[in-house]
């Protein structure tokens, strides 16, 4: 059974105001506020939860609905980043189809990860187990090391970024563990 009408419209729309907000967000300039926008782990939060918001547990529909988010979200960035960008005088339709090509790269990495992160919401829903739930939060510990690792953007610079990102990371870690045994003891 596909999803209410309006579960979807309610993904769709957020997804969407996702990926305007992290366009706003990270702007126009390098620093704080580009780092900020450069932090990948809430767009596979994303599809994660549409699928568990949609209560989706067919792995096919859970699939589906995690892209769809992850798209819709891409979307949103780039139509944001229209406007957002200082591209130079032209009409708004040119602006848009100079951020266009940005989202192909990020468009073929969502047919993997939209569905991906859909099916653990899937997992998440049918089982209620704590393992899907857990991976997904993990993103937020350990992306900032990942950075480090590979020496890729600005959170080297910005080591109170790191620290929050995997701070909240660790928080949703321990409220899950919190929630699972909680809900075994009942």
């Amino acid at each position: 059974m596909m999803p209410s009408k309006r579960r979807m419209v309610a993904i769709v729309s957020v997804s969407l105001c996702f990926g305007a907000m992290m366009s706003i967000i990270k702007g126009n300039d390098a620093g704080l506020r580009d780092a900020i926008g450069n932090i990948s782990a809430p767009w596979l939060l994303l599809p994660f939860m549409a699928s568990v918001y949609a209560k989706e547990y067919q792995p096919v529909h859970a699939a589906l609905t995690g892209f769809l988010a992850s798209i819709c979200a891409l979307m949103g960035f780039y139509v944001a980043n229209s406007f957002v960008l200082d591209l130079g005088p032209h009409p708004w339709l040119v602006d848009l189809a100079l951020t266009l090509p940005g989202m192909r790269f990020w468009s073929l990495l969502s047919v993997f990860s939209g569905p991906c992160f859909g099916l653990l919401g899937a997992w998440y829903v049918r089982r209620r187990a704590l393992t899907p739930a857990l991976l997904t939060a993990l993103l937020l510990v350990f992306e900032p090391f990942t950075w480090k690792i590979y020496d890729f953007g600005d959170f080297r610079s910005y080591p109170v970024l790191s620290l929050t990102e995997t701070t909240v990371g660790l928080v949703a870690c321990a409220v899950l563990v919190i929630r699972f045994k909680l809900s075994q003891r009942r």
